[in-house]
């Protein structure tokens, strides 16, 4: 799968708005610290305490960013263009998923407020859009035709 992105984002013209992009780092930063930090401790003194500082922190986030966003919007284009829909029981199961595998939430709204950032509609709305892009990359990646260079494997066997 990872192969797959990899390929479709290289070979994309993707152009990200620069006020999205500065948005999404924005709502991250703000999960981070939600997360890792106390009430008593900042964020850059957290970052510091871990060998590193809030400018490097932010540009090594700001890079990931841009891939997961290049991803996101290619591979929604690819669900509108292959007519990938949301099933509601795989959606909801998908979320129950999300319940059972976290500590942090135990309910469908905790889970919506998670990922809207304390609003639960747009955290459904995100997550839907997630899985919608998670199914594109599965239906690219089951069709896509590999070829495996046996030149490049470093394993000894």
């Amino acid at each position: 799968v990872s192969e797959v992105e990899d390929y479709v984002v290289k070979n994309s013209q993707v152009d990200i708005p620069e006020d999205y992009l500065n948005a999404r780092l924005s709502e991250y930063q703000k999960q981070f610290s939600d997360q890792y930090c106390s009430e008593t401790q900042s964020l850059e003194e957290y970052l510091t305490a871990n060998g590193t500082t809030l400018a490097d922190q932010q540009k090594s986030w700001k890079s990931a960013l841009e891939q997961q966003i290049k991803i996101e919007f290619l591979f929604g284009r690819i669900a509108e263009l292959e007519k990938i829909e949301v099933d509601e029981d795989d959606f909801a199961q998908f979320v129950n998923y999300l319940i059972s595998s976290s500590s942090q939430m135990s309910t469908e709204d905790e889970v919506y407020e998670y990922y809207g950032n304390g609003s639960k509609e747009d955290g459904e709305k995100s997550l839907r859009q997630l899985y919608r892009v998670n199914k594109a990359i599965s239906h690219v990646a089951k069709n896509a035709n590999v070829t495996v260079d046996k030149g490049t494997d470093t394993e000894e066997n």
